[in-house]
């Protein structure tokens, strides 16, 4: 089964997540900003999210939860699989 996934690309927003929300994307759409304004982590709190660092959120639908609590972890491994390549080896 092929996927494919739509990118939203925004100079600057409050929260890729606060724009997920708005229920006009679906699964597979990725929100994607240089700047977030009023970006949030654990808690509520202030996230600090200044140009040069990756922002988005992944819009996608679960009709079973059940299978999230690996999800954390597979995401990781993934984005470290992605990235090490490019790291430099000191």
């Amino acid at each position: 089964m092929s996927r494919h996934f739509k990118i939203h690309h925004f100079d600057s927003i409050d929260s890729t997540q606060f724009e997920a929300r708005k229920n006009i994307y679906g699964p597979g759409d990725i929100i994607l900003s240089d700047i977030q304004t009023g970006g949030y982590g654990r808690r509520g709190r202030e996230w600090q999210s200044p140009p040069g660092n990756l922002y988005c959120t992944l819009v996608e639908a679960f009709p079973d939860f059940s299978h999230l609590s690996w999800l954390g972890y597979a995401v990781g491994l993934a984005l470290y699989e992605a990235v090490q390549p490019l790291l430099k080896q000191g």
